[in-house]
């Protein structure tokens, strides 16, 4: 089943699956190593907390949906279509501490794939309230993506 045949709570579900994935990613590389860098540390803990509460937002907006038909991803399904848009995920952190280098280099991985996984799910979005929400998350991931490529921390 290809993300155009998901139907409104589907794609709310997995653009969920999504928020939440990327801020544990976050949240492991700030745990192995990233919090030795003060400021690098504060940056990322506001990107997991932006991403939690993106994911919470999507949540409430699918459980509005709870009493439509259809059936519901499994959690390995949503698992498997979140681990295919985004590789990086599984892309091993390595043994060593993670440096500021490395820890923006994977959140840059991440917003790259956050953009693109909102472009493709807004183009295939079935009412157009549910468009106009992915095109908003779309905006701030290219917007997050292009802060994040300009910054100096």
């Amino acid at each position: 089943m290809e993300e155009n045949s998901l139907d409104a709570r589907n794609q709310l579900r997995l653009s969920y699956a999504v928020e939440l994935a990327c801020a544990k990613r976050v949240w492991v590389l700030i745990q192995r190593g990233a919090a030795e860098d003060a400021s690098l540390c504060q940056f990322l803990e506001n990107q997991a907390a932006q991403r939690t509460g993106r994911g919470w937002f999507l949540k409430r907006r699918e459980r509005r949906l709870s009493g439509a038909p259809g059936s519901l991803l499994s959690e390995p399904d949503l698992a498997s279509r979140v681990a295919s848009a985004f590789p990086s995920l599984a892309v091993p952190l390595g043994e060593c501490p993670v440096n500021r280098e490395i820890a923006l280099h994977f959140l840059e991985c991440l917003e790259v794939e956050c953009t693109a996984f909102y472009r493709k799910i807004a183009s295939e979005a079935g009412t157009e309230s549910l468009r106009r929400c992915f095109v908003a998350l779309l905006e701030r991931e290219a917007s997050e993506l292009l802060q994040l490529r300009t910054m100096v921390l």
